[in-house]
């Protein structure tokens, strides 16, 4: 099976935790083992409350894969919006920051599931580790996968022996990814992470040093042109400054540094503007290979807000088959 094939099969974890209708049900567990069409007995965990820095999340076995498969949910509310912002930077290792909401929300998860995932995968050898999301939940589901992969003690360490043990893989698919890790480990990851972006999707670029320099360039532009509205700035490219991480934004007593979108990159490139309503992606797939290709910038387009929908990606997916 192709990777973009694989891609796509597996971006229906990203989009069913979504799904209000295993969320709301008084049988979650039953509901969800519906929708995913696996034996009850196979949803492993999950969790339906909503609160800060805690999302709706389940863990499945994937039989057919030989996996245990770890889906997060995305932004829906005003307490996944504060933890959105949560911005400033927490040192998780020797020289790696992350993204001081989303790990929070990855150490309360990896808290509460470790023992579940480390017993699962001693009870099915051979078995891998997959973390996958879209937007906030892709965001907790890289940092979760970093954390199990480099053995940190918030709950990373005991699924991590567990994996060794079985000689299972630890890996993450996300998809629209925000920036969440310094660069360093978000290259780092790129041999064990991957994350799909379509076009012009403005959240992986909009980390805070980037919107930063997006108003400063934005304010300037608006300088230039005597304070009279410009009206929409539409394919106006504006260079994201911040290049190493010396380039950082005080705020208060704390530092931000700059972050990235985690991992291999593979953007979904649509062959002309499209407008949102257009679920047709003919364009192909560019892969980002180094850190000048990191989105550096934040694209001013007609989609850059629309390309984020996680609808519109998978059907960009599937024009690749």
């Amino acid at each position: 099976m192709s990777a973009i094939r694989q891609i796509h099969k597996d971006s229906k974890f990203a989009s069913i935790v979504y799904d209000e209708s295993w969320i709301n049900n008084v049988q979650p567990g039953e509901e969800l083992a519906k929708l995913l069409h696996i034996p009850a007995q196979d949803v492993l965990t999950f969790n339906v409350n909503v609160s800060l820095n805690q999302q709706p999340y389940f863990a499945v076995l994937d039989r057919a894969q030989k996996r245990i498969v770890v889906a997060i949910r995305g932004s829906t509310n005003f307490s996944d919006w504060v933890t959105n912002s949560k911005s400033t930077t927490q040192v998780i290792s020797r020289g790696v920051g992350a993204h001081s909401g989303f790990y929070e929300s990855s150490k309360n998860m990896l808290g509460n599931i470790s023992d579940v995932l480390a017993a699962s995968l001693l009870k099915n050898p051979g078995f891998d580790l997959m973390f996958t999301g879209h937007s906030l939940g892709a965001a907790i589901a890289s940092i979760s996968t970093y954390v199990v992969r480099n053995n940190l003690t918030d709950g990373g360490d005991k699924i991590k022996r567990a994996a060794a043990a079985t000689s299972g893989k630890v890996t993450a698919l996300c998809f629209s990814t925000p920036p969440v890790m310094t660069l360093n480990a978000a290259i780092d990851a790129s041999s064990y992470t991957t994350t799909v972006i379509v076009m012009d999707d403005v959240v992986p670029r909009a980390g805070v040093v980037n919107a930063n320099y997006l108003i400063e360039s934005v304010a300037n532009y608006s300088k230039s042109s005597g304070g009279a509205s410009a009206g929409p700035i539409v394919d106006r490219n504006f260079s994201y400054a911040a290049a190493s991480i010396k380039e950082t934004i005080p705020v208060g007593s704390e530092t931000i540094y700059p972050m990235y979108a985690p991992g291999r990159l593979l953007q979904l490139v649509k062959a002309g503007w499209l407008p949102w309503w257009d679920n047709k992606c003919s364009g192909g797939i560019v892969t980002a290979k180094d850190a000048s290709e990191r989105f550096k910038r934040i694209k001013m387009s007609p989609n850059m807000v629309a390309d984020h929908k996680l609808v519109g990606l998978i059907s960009c997916l599937r024009s690749q088959l």
